[in-house]
This record gives C-alpha cells, structure tokens and sequence, in this order.
C-alpha cells in the first residue's frame, strides 16, 4: 500500500504551504497554494503510476481550491485587511494565513491521495465530489490533527 509515502508527501508540501503563506500578500498566497498543490499532485502522481497533465491537472485544482476555497481566499482576504488597520492583525495574520495554507493543501492532498488508492485517475476526478471530500478532510484535520489522519491512512 501506497498511503505511508503519499502522507509524507502531503505533510511536506503542506509545510511548504504553511512556509509560503507567510509571505505578504492575497495574490502571492494564491500562487504559493496553486504551485504546491500542482507540485503535490504531481508526485503523488508518480507513486500511484498515474499519468499527469499539467493542463487537466490546473483546470481541476483551480476548480476544487477557488470554489471548496472561496472561503479560504476570503480568510486570507479579512487577516490581511485586518493587518492594515490594526497591530494585532499582523499577530492573527501571521499565525492563522499559514495554518490556513497547511489545512487547505493537507486536505486536498488526503483527498487527491484517497481518490487515487480507490483506482481514482486524474481523468475521473469530479471536482464537485473533491470540493466536497477536500472540506470534510479539512473539519477532520482541524479535529484530529495531521498525525491521527496520518494513522488512519496507514
């Protein structure tokens, strides 16, 4: 079974995530989300021996993160709005626009990940399904935390 090295891929792309989202900037947090998840995607591709697209794969991820991610752009829109106006702001934002970045990338990874273990190709993703599967990941990350969800993968 393939879950152990597709968590470890996710955790570490989810770091890379959480690290990129602490640059400034709604526009460059979007970008950092878009590249990790393509670059996540990509390797979780070769371990399940699936073929990836660059094209297909960005149209899909667009759809999941922009539409299961409105909320997300929106969070990140609010913290940094609030680090114009107040000092406390740049406190909130600097700690929660990471967290925020970490969830959203190990939820759609777990997701991605569970789709592929179930004989799932990028060719069958079905985005409304994904969005669907990729919030619940991200309320059961927020509950248990990455390292119980690694478990249950195991």
């Amino acid at each position: 079974m393939k879950s152990k090295a597709a968590i470890n891929i996710i955790q570490r792309w989810s770091a890379v995530s959480a690290a990129g989202c602490v640059l400034p900037g709604i526009v460059v947090n979007g970008i950092v989300l878009t590249s990790t998840h393509i670059m996540m995607i990509s390797e979780l591709c070769k371990i399940y021996e699936i073929r990836f697209e660059n094209k297909k794969i960005l149209a899909s991820i667009t759809g999941i993160v922009t539409g299961g991610g409105a909320s997300i752009l929106g969070n990140f829109a609010v913290f940094s709005l609030a680090k114009k106006f107040t000092s406390w702001g740049v406190l909130i934002s600097a700690i929660t626009e990471p967290l925020i970045g970490y969830s959203t990338t190990f939820a759609l990874g777990y997701t991605i990940a569970r789709h592929f273990e179930n004989g799932g190709t990028l060719e069958t993703l079905d985005v409304k399904y994904t969005k669907q599967q990729m919030i619940e990941s991200r309320a059961r990350l927020g509950r248990l935390g990455p390292k119980s969800l690694r478990a249950q993968a195991c």
